[in-house]
């Protein structure tokens, strides 16, 4: 495996045979995985007492951090930097939203759930 800066794949007709560092010198390769990188851009969150492990922000299972109406979605908390772990984890957090406005609002019996109708349907004024 090479963690090192890439200056271009080598190959020809769309078939990899490796890659030239930074350095120039050449890395044999049957194949590649490219890792476009993470810039934490939580500059916003600087004066807001969050708790942290090393750069990321520690959550709940519901990516709810140290403060109770901040969440952390994807390379901003601990865990795997994939775009799919990122997708569930805004499920996760907007799933723990829904539940805390629930769980805040007034109970409410079924029927004022259902609009009134005073019109036959169908009929246009």
């Amino acid at each position: 495996m090479v963690e090192l800066p890439t200056q271009k794949f080598l190959g020809h007709h769309h078939e990899m045979s490796g890659v030239e560092l930074v350095d120039g010198s050449p890395v044999p390769l049957e194949t590649g995985l490219v890792a476009m990188g993470s810039h934490y851009h939580n500059e916003y969150l600087q004066g807001i007492d969050l708790e942290k492990n090393g750069k990321n922000l520690v959550t709940d299972s519901m990516c709810r951090t140290s403060h109770p109406r901040i969440f952390a979605l994807g390379d901003l908390k601990d865990g795997l930097n994939q775009v799919s772990i990122a997708v569930a984890d805004g499920t996760l957090a907007a799933t723990a939203i829904w539940r805390d406005i629930r769980r805040a609002s007034p109970a409410r019996r079924w029927q004022q759930n259902i609009q009134t109708i005073t019109e036959p349907i169908g009929v246009v004024s």
